[in-house]
């Protein structure tokens, strides 16, 4: 069991917040008795309670649970999430208000307390360990966490005979010393423009550097458009919470505009509108969330998932370079219409680190053990 996203990271539940409610909880069979009518079968098979607007339907109108006692394993474990693949780990929901970073010895006390206006934080990581033990200890846990093992293990062999395999230490090793580089957001144009030149090969001398050569035609405003398709397809998606009133936020596409709703508020943000310089501090924000996500099992999990799904024509380090490359262009959308609201001409540290945190959504509802595979 590996809880090291939790290092570092405290989390303490916010009162009238209900984030973690702005989803369709996925119930396991042995759960669904005591929750009654509140639980439908779902188009792909799963049990789970339907949302009911922007929330599930059991959370009150005044953002408390109303099946608390009896709520989902999901429910408990957040904002953590157990992933199986060749070991068992569990990650930190950055999306989460409730999660922050541990105070340091070095910062006054007041900095803490601000972190925290509700009270002193937990470890995270005891969080994390307690996490794995309740998922761990669902019915059929162990078989699911057996079948993602041999998953991995079947990945391994076919990426291996087409020969685009990569060791995992060597895969995170090699994009280590350059996500400084990927996190500066006028580069992306030529990391996307070098990873479509072809296949990257980790044998190849210094291949990830060589990823950022390439002139790119494009523009990053131009990469905009079609992260705002991918990122804001579901229109009831909440991305994040206003930490005054705790207000949820939604977006949707609406051609060249998002569109944000905040209660009965609206706003529409042109996409060639968005500040896109970033501060050296709100690039360096980025760049430590880039590795946050090399240490993660679900980012080497996506990328095998991209791997099979072509059929075993793309490279295993090609694919991992995508996963990153559309986290960092997806926390530049969410940074630009951020500032945009906030009237921003840059984007600055604290930008940076609400935009990582909406980012975060693209993750929150994940049901529990395995859900990557």
């Amino acid at each position: 069991m590996n809880v090291a996203d939790a290092k570092g990271l405290t989390f303490e539940c916010q009162p009238g917040c209900g984030f973690c409610c702005t989803a369709t909880p996925l119930v396991l069979p042995h759960e669904r008795s005591p929750l009654g009518p509140l639980v439908v079968k779902a188009a792909d098979g799963t049990l789970r309670i339907p949302m009911k607007g922007p929330a599930c339907g059991a959370l009150r109108e005044d953002r408390a649970c109303g099946v608390y006692e009896a709520r989902p394993s999901v429910c408990h474990l957040y904002p953590y999430q157990v992933h199986a693949g060749r070991r068992i780990q569990v990650s930190v929901t950055l999306a989460c208000p409730g999660v922050a970073e541990a105070h340091r010895a070095d910062e006054p006390d007041t900095d803490g307390d601000a972190r925290h206006p509700f009270g002193v934080a937990s470890r995270a990581e005891d969080g994390a360990r307690r996490a794995a033990e309740l998922a761990l200890a669902q019915p059929g846990a162990a078989e699911q966490a057996q079948r993602a093992k041999e998953t991995f293990a079947e990945f391994d062999r076919r990426m291996k005979e087409w020969g685009v395999h990569a060791p995992p230490d060597k895969l995170r090793g090699a994009f280590l010393p350059h996500v400084a580089a990927l996190a500066r957001p006028p580069m992306l144009p030529a990391f996307f423009a070098g990873l479509a030149e072809g296949d990257l090969l980790l044998d190849a001398p210094d291949a990830v550097s060589r990823l950022f050569d390439a002139e790119a035609e494009a523009g990053l405003d131009d990469l905009l458009p079609d992260a705002a398709a991918d990122a804001f397809d579901e229109p009831e998606t909440v991305l994040w919470v206003e930490p005054a009133g705790f207000a949820w936020t939604q977006a949707r596409v609406r051609g060249s505009e998002v569109l944000l709703t905040r209660g009965p508020r609206e706003s529409r943000l042109a996409l060639d509108s968005l500040p896109l310089d970033w501060s050296e501090e709100a690039s360096a924000t980025l760049a430590s969330y880039l590795a946050r996500l090399c240490g993660r099992d679900h980012a080497e999990g996506a990328a095998a998932w991209l791997v099979d799904a072509s059929g075993y024509q793309a490279t295993l380090p090609a694919a991992y370079a995508r996963v990153l490359g559309e986290a960092a262009l997806q926390v530049v959308l969410r940074a630009g219409l951020l500032g945009a609201e906030a009237g921003a001409e840059e984007i600055d540290a604290a930008l940076a680190r609400r935009a990582v945190s909406a980012y975060e959504t693209s993750f929150h509802s994940l049901p529990t053990l395995g859900a990557i595979l």
